[in-house]
């Protein structure tokens, strides 16, 4: 039985996975007539609902509009223009772009799984639908707000951390929101642990950052993911993949200290939140690609505590930042 997928402070909404498609979709005509999507073409993808609730089980309806707004339509057209090539034609993929202007919504993307939700045939299209606040927030908020999601439940200690992003602007933020919506759509939507075909010798084994065991294969398929807040978000203790090296903690591991915290961005992970599950790894290095691929890349920095600080992204994660290059530009 499918399951909804809720995924953190920039979070996700998807469904079962369905069978698997090429990890990168596009051709090299596509992308060279990648200039027939337009940034007029994404603002008409862009309007506005109160909140949606995917039910979980019971009759389907997809999100719908409720209203329009040109600032909001402005704002995502901003972001677009950044986009790296392949960013933009996923973009250009969606079926609607929707701000949810209840302070208590939930972000969220969406993928209709041909296997639960288009039965009758009918063509399944993807969604993302993010909080009014992603539109005013520059790219050092969202890092910050994500870090905050992260250690909200455990805190560690003398944690004090802030992000210093030079360039940066809120439509760099917003760009970094939509680009991890897309990253878990592509999770599923492209079967990417499988169709990948750098994934398990970039994200995987001894030398890696995950353990090939039991809990992985149990990680990499299941059809939901919590809030990034959410003490069981890596999944349940007996279904939650490791990490292969165990300087580099599970995030949400209590009495953490702010060296361990720093040791997840020196040890292979891009983000806190990468270091969560093997499909929040990939969907937050692709987030990040994206950013570094804009045409005036920003630089950022992670300063923990005590002047300790972190160049993001490490070197130490270039495998996996070389194995997801190709589905950026």
């Amino acid at each position: 039985m499918s399951r909804i997928m809720l995924v953190g402070s920039i979070a996700i909404v998807l469904e079962l996975t369905a069978p698997a498609l090429a990890a990168t979709p596009y051709t090299k005509t596509d992308i060279q007539n990648s200039a027939t999507c337009t940034n007029t073409d994404i603002q008409n993808l862009v309007c506005e609902t109160g909140s949606y609730n995917p039910p979980n089980g019971g009759s389907y309806s997809p999100p719908t509009c409720t209203s329009t707004s040109n600032g909001n339509k402005t704002a995502v057209g901003n972001a677009f223009d950044l986009a790296p090539v392949k960013v933009k034609l996923e973009l250009c993929a969606l079926k609607n772009i929707i701000i949810q202007t209840d302070s208590t919504a939930v972000p969220m993307g969406f993928w209709e799984n041909p296997l639960t939700k288009s039965t009758s045939g009918g063509r399944p299209n993807s969604y993302i639908l993010i909080r009014s606040d992603s539109t005013t927030s520059n790219l050092k908020k969202v890092l910050n707000d994500n870090f905050t999601s992260v250690f909200k439940n455990t805190t560690p200690n003398g944690l004090n951390p802030d992000h210093t992003v030079t360039p940066d602007s809120v439509s760099l933020g917003l760009l970094a929101v939509l680009a991890h919506e897309v990253g878990h759509i592509k999770w599923h939507r492209d079967n990417i642990y499988s169709s990948l075909g750098c994934y398990y010798d970039n994200f995987v084994g001894a030398n890696n950052a995950w353990k090939a065991d039991e809990q992985l294969a149990t990680s990499v398929v299941r059809p939901w993911h919590p809030d990034f807040a959410d003490p069981n978000a890596g999944g349940p203790p007996n279904q939650r993949a490791s990490h292969t090296d165990n300087q580099a903690p599970d995030p949400h591991a209590s009495g953490l200290n702010p060296g361990q915290v720093r040791n997840l961005y020196t040890k292979g992970f891009v983000s806190a939140a990468a270091g969560i599950s093997p499909e929040e790894d990939f969907v937050e290095t692709y987030a990040l690609l994206t950013i570094l691929n804009v045409s005036t890349p920003p630089m950022i920095k992670l300063s923990i505590t005590n002047g300790n600080s972190v160049m993001i992204p490490d070197n130490s994660s270039l495998s996996k930042r070389n194995c997801v290059a190709p589905l950026i530009n």
